[in-house]
């Protein structure tokens, strides 16, 4: 069954590499001709100006920050450790309750193929349930609604006589509905607290701390022999523990992700239990929404069409060769906007974007 997988293999030479990465690596030569290569497929130019200042940033970057990151970096300064050891204790929890969930299902009906068949069928609508709440209210808050929701489910079957075999299967159905989807957002949440340079070495390092919990699955299965709820309400104290350490990371949505390890351990002080709520007052208050939703509707109604004689790529702009260029926080994040800082950075100290100060606002 798994032998069609190792076409995959064929991927390495047609998928391109990230350009975060390609950036954090001071890959100036594979960094240009991606930029060239989407600046075409986008029908835009990408000019000589452009790529000039570009090597600028480039050659600070490579001064500032190490050729290479290890493992090691995780753990050297205390924001990283603390989210790198709340990451994996959040992965270990929720794949625990993921795959002794998946595991455990056939032995809670009398007919184990409906069972494991509703075990599996509950994630399909689970996966749109989640990419909607995470667009629309963030990552940390879904997280915790997921895994909260189904913990507590899997905790009531301890009340529920064993005789109550439909009882306990829906419990347990709607259990792994939370759970599956808490550990579609894990994986994209996680992503985005490690910074470009050890996001590879964090998710890597989290994961196979994360696998113990695997490992555990079978120990805790068999202690439903004397009685059979007793697994469902262990994986859900799992998922209830691992909702409690969620509080104590940042909220990355709508936020300026870390790219450099300085940014990734600067990243998140500050924040409160409430953060994605104070960013939607924000965003509101900036009048963010609006301004994305008529950018969309100019866009698509091609009334923003006939500035292709301007340098763009994404944020990466030049119109004037004589023009000092800046970092304009609010203006670069269009898209992933932060609206709590409005206060235009150097040039030289963000290699994610360039924008002229004159740059026009759609």
């Amino acid at each position: 069954m798994t032998v069609p997988e190792v076409l995959l293999i064929l991927l390495w030479w047609l998928t391109p590499e990230s350009p975060r990465w390609l950036l954090a690596k001071n890959r100036s030569e594979q960094l240009k001709d991606f930029l060239r290569f989407t600046a075409t497929i986008n029908g835009r130019v990408l000019g000589s100006n452009t790529l000039n200042k570009l090597d600028l940033i480039l050659d600070h970057e490579s001064k500032t920050e190490p050729a290479s990151s290890t493992i090691a970096d995780l753990f050297r300064s205390p924001n990283m450790r603390k989210k790198t050891i709340l990451i994996s204790f959040i992965w270990f929890s929720n794949i625990s309750s993921y795959m002794g969930l998946s595991y455990y299902s056939p032995t809670l009906h009398a007919q184990m193929y409906l069972s494991y068949l509703l075990s599996m069928a509950v994630e399909i609508p689970a996966y749109p349930a989640v990419w909607f709440l995470t667009e629309r209210f963030g990552r940390r808050f879904p997280l915790c609604l997921f895994m909260i929701c189904g913990g507590i489910l899997c905790v009531v079957t301890v009340v529920l006589p064993e005789d109550a075999k439909s009882g306990i299967l829906a419990m347990f159905v709607l259990g792994k509905f939370f759970i599956s989807g808490s550990f579609f957002i894990i994986c994209l949440y996680a992503g985005e607290l490690y910074p470009t340079v050890v996001r590879g070495i964090g998710l890597g390092t989290s994961a196979t701390i994360a696998t113990v919990g695997v490992c555990l699955g079978p120990a805790i299965m068999h202690l439903g022999k004397n009685y059979m709820t007793l697994p469902l309400a262990i994986f859900g104290v799992f998922a209830i523990l691992g909702t409690f350490a969620v509080l104590f990371l940042p909220e990355t949505w709508h936020q300026k992700l870390p790219e450099t390890l300085l940014e990734g351990e600067e990243f998140g002080k500050g924040g409160g239990l409430f953060q994605e709520f104070r960013l939607r007052s924000d965003m509101a208050k900036a009048g963010i929404g609006m301004q994305q939703q008529s950018i969309s509707a100019r866009m698509t109604a091609g009334e923003l069409k006939g500035r292709d004689n301007r340098e763009v790529l994404g944020e990466l702009n030049v119109e004037n060769p004589e023009e000092e260029l800046v970092f304009d926080q609010v203006a670069h994040f269009r898209t992933f906007p932060q609206p709590q800082s409005k206060r235009p950075l150097s040039r030289l100290n963000s290699a994610r974007g360039l924008m002229t100060a004159q740059d026009p606002q759609f």
